[in-house]
C-alpha cells in the first residue's frame, strides 16, 4: 500500500481503466474457451474414424462390403451408444447398426456389413457414425457377371430332317464387371423342364465366346418347335423346323379273303407314297410273318411323289400268314395282308366224306370253343397308348414315348396327364416304402404306375392289364436301371446321358 501511494492518483486511474477494458475484450473468447473445455471433459463422447485400408472399397453386387471402423470414447464417463452403417443419400435407412459400451478413454474397432443385391452396381458414400460424430468412405459396387445370349441364326439349323441333329450357334458375352461361370441350356420352349443339350462356359469380364449345342433328334420328331438358348441372366429363341421323312406303303391287291394254295405263285401289288417333307431315299422290305424274304433298295421319291410295283411269293405250306411291307425307316404305319393258304385244289375235293368231316368239326368246336375263347379272353394284354418316365428324386420328366403317330397331337392332353401322375406320385408314393403296383383313371385312359429305385414308369393303356404285361413293364425298370444306375443317380434333366432309353420302352408297345 505504502507503494502504491507513490503513484499519482491520475496515472493509477489511467491503468485501471485499461485493464477493465482488455478484461472486457477477453472475457468472450476467455469464456467460450473455458465452455468448449468443460464440454468435452463432461460425459461420454464417441468419437469415429473409418479404417480405409482394412475397409472394402469395391465389391461385386449380391456380395457383403465390410466397413471396419475404430470408434474412441474421448469423455469422461462409461457410455452405450449406438454405431451405424448407412449410405449418405438414405440416412433414414442403416446398413448394419451395433450398440457398444466404451468407457472413458478406450476405443474399440467394429466390423459393419452392407449386404449388397442384385442391381445395387454403382458409386456410393457410406457413412459410419455415432450421436456424437462419424466418418465418411467412398465404395464402388461392380455389376456381377451377367452372360447374354444371342443366337445366330444365318449359322444354325432352321430346318432339319427328323433323325437328324439340330445345332444352334450362339453367341455368349459377359456384361458384367466380374468374371463368371455359367451353365448355358437348350431346351424345347412348350418342355423347359427337358434339357436338350447344354455346356458350362467361362468368361472374363467383357469377354464373349461361341458355343454351338446340339439337339439330336429322333424319328417322329417332325414338327414345328421353338428353341431357347438359356444362361442364367438371359435367353433367346429360334424357330425350328423337323421335317418329316416317311414312306407310307398300301397293298393294292391281293384281296385278303380271296383264294390262296399251297405252292401256287401269289402276286402282290403296293403302292409306296412320300409322305414325308423332303425327298428321299428308302429301301423297302417284304416279311412273311418275322422273316425278312426281299427287299427294294434304292427307292428315291420327291414329297408326295408315289411308286407302284409288286412281288411274288409262292407259300409251300398250307396255313395262316401274314404278309408285311414296310419302309426302311420304320417310323411310319406299315401295310399289313393276312391270308390263309389252302391245300392244293384237288384235296379240297372231299366228296362222300365232307358230312362227317363237318361233324367231326362241329364236334370239336363245341367242346374246345368256349375252353378257347375264355383262354384268349384271359391273355388278351392291353393296348399301351402312353409312356411316362420320372426321375424319382425330383419328378422330372426323363422320356415320353408314344404309340401316336405324331407325338404333338393333344398336347394339352398330354402334359395334363403328365400333371396327374406326378401329383399323385408326389402326394401319395414319395414316402411309402411298401410300394407295389398303383393303378389310377384318367378319362377314358387308365394309368399304372410301377417304382424303380431312382425312376417311376407310368404306363397309359386301353384294356385289361395282365400280369405278364405287369412283368414286362417291371423288366423294362430293371434294364434301364441297370444300365443308367450311375447316370440316374446324379441326373438333372441332360437326356444326352441317357440316350438309348426309348428303344427299351419301345417293347411295351407290341
Amino acid at each position: 500500500m505504502a507503494q502504491l501511494k507513490k503513484f499519482p492518483h491520475r496515472i493509477w486511474s489511467k491503468f485501471s481503466v485499461i485493464g477493465i477494458i482488455i478484461i472486457l475484450l477477453l472475457a468472450p473468447v476467455v469464456g467460450v474457451s473455458i465452455r468448449e473445455s468443460s464440454e468435452l471433459e463432461e460425459g461420454a463422447f464417441f468419437s469415429v474414424e473409418i479404417d480405409k485400408e482394412a475397409s472394402d472399397q469395391e465389391g461385386v453386387e449380391g456380395e457383403d462390403l465390410t466397413i471396419v471402423a475404430e470408434i474412441e470414447n474421448t469423455g469422461d464417463e462409461h457410455d452405450t451408444k449406438t454405431i451405424e452403417l448407412y449410405c449418405v443419400d438414405y440416412p433414414d435407412h442403416p446398413f448394419d447398426f451395433e450398440n457398444k459400451p466404451i468407457r472413458e478413454g478406450d476405443s474399440v474397432r467394429v466390423d459393419l456389413t452392407w449386404e449388397t443385391e442384385l442391381r445395387d452396381a454403382g458409386t456410393y458414400t457410406l457413412e459410419v457414425a455415432t450421436e456424437d460424430d462419424y466418418d465418411q468412405i467412398d465404395v464402388t459396387v461392380l455389376k456381377r457377371d451377367e452372360f447374354s445370349v444371342n443366337i445366330n441364326e444365318t449359322e444354325s439349323d432352321q430346318n432339319v430332317v427328323e433323325g437328324k441333329d439340330v445345332n444352334i450357334s450362339t453367341e455368349i458375352e459377359n456384361r458384367g464387371s466380374d468374371d463368371g461361370d455359367q451353365r448355358i441350356t437348350l431346351y424345347d420352349f412348350n418342355y423347359p423342364e427337358t434339357i436338350l443339350d447344354s455346356e458350362n462356359v467361362s468368361l472374363e469380364a467383357g469377354d464373349s465366346d461361341n458355343i454351338t449345342l446340339t439337339w439330336e433328334t429322333e424319328l417322329n420328331d417332325a414338327g414345328n418347335y421353338i428353341l431357347v438358348v438359356a444362361s442364367e441372366d438371359q435367353d433367346d429363341i429360334i424357330h425350328v423346323t423337323i421335317l418329316k421323312q416317311a414312306f407310307e406303303i398300301t397293298i393294292n391287291s391281293p384281296e385278303s379273303d380271296g383264294e390262296f394254295y399251297e405252292n401256287n405263285e401269289i402276286v402282290v401289288n403296293y403302292t409306296v407314297t412320300n409322305v414325308g417333307d423332303v425327298e428321299d431315299t428308302q429301301t423297302i422290305e417284304f416279311y412273311i410273318g418275322d422273316e425278312l424274304i426281299e427287299t427294294k433298295e434304292n427307292i428315291k421319291l420327291a414329297s408326295g411323289e408315289t411308286y407302284t410295283d409288286e412281288f411274288t411269293w409262292t407259300p409251300e405250306e398250307r396255313g395262316e400268314y401274314t404278309l408285311k411291307i414296310t419302309s426302311e425307316f420304320k417310323n411310319y404305319e406299315e401295310a399289313t395282308l393276312s391270308i390263309e393258304v389252302n391245300p392244293p385244289e384237288h384235296e379240297m375235293v372231299l366228296g362222300i366224306w365232307w358230312p362227317y368231316l363237318v361233324l367231326i368239326a362241329s364236334t370239336i368246336i363245341v367242346v374246345t370253343g368256349g375252353a378257347l375263347y375264355l383262354k384268349h379272353s384271359e391273355t388278351e394284354g392291353p393296348v399301351i397308348e402312353e409312356v411316362f418316365l420320372i426321375n424319382e428324386k425330383n419328378s422330372m420328366l426323363i422320356l415320353h414315348n408314344t404309340r401316336r403317330i405324331k407325338p404333338s397331337r393333344d398336347s394339352d392332353i398330354i402334359a395334363s396327364m403328365f400333371e396327374t401322375v406326378q401329383g399323385y406320385i408326389e402326394d401319395s408314393f414319395q414316402d411309402d416304402e411298401d410300394w407295389t403296383l398303383n393303378k389310377l383313371e384318367f378319362g377314358d385312359n387308365n394309368i399304372v404306375i410301377e417304382r424303380g429305385e431312382h425312376i417311376y414308369l407310368a404306363v397309359v393303356y386301353k384294356g385289361q392289364l395282365n400280369e405278364e404285361k405287369i412283368q414286362e413293364i417291371r423288366g423294362v425298370i430293371e434294364r434301364i436301371e441297370d444300365e443308367f444306375k450311375e447316370k440316374l443317380e446324379e441326373w438333372h434333366g441332360d437326356s444326352k446321358e441317357l440316350r438309348g432309353i426309348k428303344d427299351m420302352t419301345e417293347d411295351l408297345f407290341s
